[in-house]
């Protein structure tokens, strides 16, 4: 019945040990501390039933101990008498015993031997001491680390490997062999780079742009760009987001210069072509090559114009735009103390057409205007916004800022 048993907490380790409910006075050993104890009797009231804790442990002092060396162990099941004094747990003769008891169960001769005696040993379980689990528990802990560490390892390798073979089949395309041509005439020059511009530098530059223009997929364009790494998912982007293949037609040189704008020698041809009109080209002239900047010939904008002007944002959108003094005045802008309108286009998109307006209290403000006075008409990149009220002319915008003085990045 479950009231013959009885949960009592040993004072040293502080676990629960079933006894039975008659085991008043017994003297018997923890049977996970090994801890001498005597369990005496607990006052309790007769009209109440017994049915937990009715008796409690008594540490037994040396003295006890050393009068009776059998001491009464308390088993889940059944109750033994074993020596207090436990073997060690790595005893050969104990081990040899569970062995042969382990043996002769699994052959079916149960626990009595031949000789009528008993050779069952009752299992000892060890526990670990507290130094003994904090190095276990350690070892598990590094052991992990190292395991996930090398996981680590493993996995970039394996990522870097792809990506190593991935760019490597992007650059199996290669320049066409007259346009490589061209550059190689024009890198044979002695003289060093300046900001004249030769005949087989425009020649060069002029190979590239002939070339990237006759490309019709991303990956024929790949060879002609500059940072083709960087460039390649705007272009796949973009490319697909509409049909952008246009058939271009002759077209004729306007304008050529080269300057050096950081460092960087920039070639710059504006074309004009039949039936499309103008378009600006930008040709990076390095020591062994020539890269045609991809941003500035596709005219490409962070968000199209038609989506900017739909959501008419209050927070600054990037635009590639050319801008000329303008003298119409927005009723929301009508304080010309304070703004400045311009024209802001973009050559080749008849339909790119915002007026904007620039704070004068902007610190750049001044010198932009100044040139736009001189009559310049800059090629800026810009951040461009919706003021917060209501404004019916979706075709009205604040410049918030001048990001670059080129397209060129």
């Amino acid at each position: 019945m479950e009231d013959e048993y009885l949960i009592l907490e040993c004072p040293a380790c502080e676990r629960d040990v079933k006894v039975s409910r008659h085991s008043a006075g017994v003297r018997m050993g923890c049977p996970y501390c090994r801890e001498p104890l005597q369990i005496i009797e607990a006052e309790q009231e007769e009209s109440k039933p017994i049915i937990r804790q009715p008796l409690v442990f008594r540490h037994l002092k040396e003295d006890d101990v050393s009068v009776d060396h059998d001491l009464e162990f308390a088993d889940e099941y059944e109750r033994r008498r074993l020596p207090f004094e436990a073997p060690e747990w790595d005893d050969p003769e104990l081990e040899g015993k569970r062995r042969k008891s382990a043996a002769s169960e699994a052959q079916g001769e149960g626990p009595e031997s031949a000789g009528g005696g008993s050779d069952k040993t009752p299992t000892i379980k060890r526990l670990l001491t507290r130094k003994e689990q904090v190095f276990r528990s350690v070892t598990i802990l590094i052991m992990t680390g190292s395991l996930a560490f090398l996981a680590v390892i493993v996995y970039s390798a394996v990522v870097r490997g792809l990506a190593v073979a991935h760019k490597d089949h992007k650059t199996i395309r290669e320049l066409p062999a007259e346009v490589r041509q061209k550059i190689d005439e024009a890198l044979a020059q002695e003289e060093p780079l300046s900001t004249f511009l030769t005949s087989a530098e425009e020649a060069a530059a002029a190979a590239i742009v002939n070339g990237f223009l006759a490309a019709k997929t991303v990956e024929d364009r790949l060879p002609f760009v500059r940072h083709p790494e960087q460039v390649e998912p705007l272009m796949r982007e973009w490319y697909a987001s509409e049909e952008k293949t246009i058939e271009w037609g002759d077209g004729v040189i306007l304008l050529r210069d080269k300057r050096v704008d950081q460092g960087r020698y920039l070639i710059r041809l504006a074309i004009e072509f039949v039936g499309i009109g103008s378009r600006i080209f930008v040709v990076e002239q390095a020591a062994d090559s020539f890269k045609l900047d991809w941003e500035t010939a596709v005219g490409y904008q962070v968000k199209p114009l038609a989506e900017f002007k739909a959501e008419r944002p209050i927070t600054a959108v990037e635009f590639r735009v050319k801008m000329k003094p303008s003298d119409y005045y927005n009723y929301a802008f009508s304080n010309r103390d304070r703004f400045r309108a311009v024209e802001l286009s973009y050559p080749g998109q008849g339909d790119f057409k915002l007026t904007g307006y620039i704070d004068l209290n902007h610190d750049w403000a001044a010198p932009l205007i100044q040139r736009l006075d001189d009559g310049e008409a800059p090629s800026l990149i810009v951040h461009l916004r919706y003021p917060s009220g209501e404004l019916e002319d979706d075709s009205q915008v604040e410049v918030v800022e001048v990001v670059a003085d080129s397209w060129f990045r």
